[in-house]
């Protein structure tokens, strides 16, 4: 009878004791920038229609503008991917927007 409680006190006993946290670092993960942007090499044309002045771009220099402003809204779009990583806990109204659209 008393190796039953010795032994129930002994199995009891160790299952009650509350484990200590282990803390782990983990590596902390820091998303890296985008590309850069740079300005576009484009060329403005001033021209003369019925006597007032007109500014245009040649189609090549319109093209290339074109493609410049798709790469300037990646790079906005991505820094604001970024800001949003780090700033989770804020809620702004631009980052929520940014989680519903993906």
């Amino acid at each position: 009878m008393f190796r039953v409680a010795l032994l129930m006190t002994v199995l009891t006993g160790c299952a009650t004791t509350t484990p200590l946290p282990v803390i782990y670092d983990a590596p902390v993960f820091h998303p890296s920038f985008p590309n850069p942007y740079s300005v576009c090499p484009i060329t403005w044309e001033v021209l003369e229609v019925e006597g007032k002045p007109k500014v245009a771009l040649s189609y090549n220099d319109n093209i290339t503008a074109a493609i410049c402003d798709k790469d300037k809204d990646r790079y906005i779009a991505q820094l604001i991917n970024l800001t949003c990583y780090y700033r989770k806990e804020t809620s702004e109204r631009i980052c929520i927007k940014e989680e519903n659209e993906q």
